[in-house]
């Protein structure tokens, strides 16, 4: 029982190793480009889903659960298999590619990764329809702004300045018409939302939650009941309208790992914190604490690190984040050196 516990867990978190593996193997050029690479892979499965108005992509990897045509329209699936994992996965990629492009020494390449990326994120929150993730895009974007004047990287021209408020303010004078012709789109139906399953299926989490106080011993509280035992709790007795989750990755975190998952989870956090706060991380360590930020927040929505591909980019992610450790060890290193120097002169 130990073994096949041990085993369990083992196949759980080997993705997240393996995206830990694939950072550390790969020079920071590369990760940029196998990051947009996955990016633009995404993008294109939920683009082949939605034209043909079919599950085409994720028909390869399994037959669907239950069927994305509603009132709203079709929601693609794409590879990921899921319109909501597969939107926030592009808001994460898009978020870190962005950041990355940084390194780019030519301004046009630059700018050209900045808006292949821009415009695959926008493109998967129409294809699929997540308001979760459009939210999600939002605050990633403000921090993304946020930082860059923090450590003013970015500067602006006064002509610049003009421009961005000239814009700002037809932005505002013409949203009324714009929210007419986006309001048949179900990524801008938030007035939808009251009484929706999709609200229904995510209050469920308080009551499963309720369950998981009044019944679950002190090993239970501790170390949890087990990798996917919530899932398949669902499925057999304690569903509700179909759904095996409760989209909410801490409630189902707590069920499955217990305490000592809900720690691990708030150490990912405090890495994360730490790289946006501090002033040694270079791009590449906040392009990472950016992403593990955008994981742990959707992680409110749906089962983040209970999709694998998200577990494989978290992966990347914490490694990513390695770069402070080492860029303070490098630092150390010279400082260290000139201090047991001594300067010998030779005279006549």
């Amino acid at each position: 029982m130990v073994v096949g516990d041990v085993a369990s867990v083992g196949f759980f978190f080997a993705p997240f190793l393996m995206g830990v593996g694939l950072t550390f193997a790969s020079t920071r050029d590369t990760l940029y480009r196998i990051l947009l690479v996955l990016l633009i892979v995404v993008t294109a499965t939920l683009a082949i889903d939605y034209i043909a108005r079919a599950t085409i992509v994720s028909e390869f990897f399994g037959t669907p659960l239950r069927s994305l045509v509603d009132l709203a329209g079709f929601r693609a699936r794409g590879i990921v298999g899921q319109p909501v994992p597969a939107a926030m996965i592009a808001v994460s990629l898009g978020a870190v590619c962005w950041l990355l492009a940084e390194h780019n020494v030519s301004g046009r390449t630059r700018l050209q990764g900045r808006l292949l990326s821009a415009a695959c994120v926008f493109g998967s929150l129409l294809m699929t329809g997540t308001r979760s993730a459009f939210l999600l895009t939002i605050v990633m974007a403000a921090m993304i702004a946020l930082r860059s004047v923090v450590q003013r990287t970015v500067r602006l021209s006064p002509l610049a300045m003009f421009a961005g408020i000239l814009s700002a303010g037809g932005l505002l004078a013409a949203w009324p018409s714009i929210s007419t012709s986006l309001g048949n789109s179900r990524l801008f139906s938030f007035a939808e939302l009251a009484g929706s399953d999709s609200v229904q299926g995510r209050l469920f989490s308080n009551e499963i939650l309720e369950r998981w106080a009044t019944g679950c011993d002190l090993t239970c509280i501790i170390a949890g009941s087990g990798p996917r035992s919530l899932q398949n709790d669902l499925g057999s007795s304690l569903g509700i309208l179909g759904l095996t989750t409760v989209d909410n990755m801490y409630v189902t975190v707590l069920w499955d790992m217990g305490l000592i998952g809900c720690a691990m989870l708030l150490a990912v956090a405090i890495i994360a914190i730490s790289c946006l706060l501090s002033r040694r991380a270079d791009i590449v360590a906040i392009a990472g604490g950016i992403g593990i930020t955008s994981v742990l927040l959707s992680g409110f929505v749906y089962d983040a690190i209970y999709t694998r591909p998200v577990l494989l980019l978290l992966g990347i992610f914490c490694a990513m984040t390695y770069r402070v450790r080492s860029q303070a060890l490098n630092e150390a290193r010279p400082s260290m050196l000139q201090t047991d120097t001594k300067v010998v002169r030779i005279g006549n």
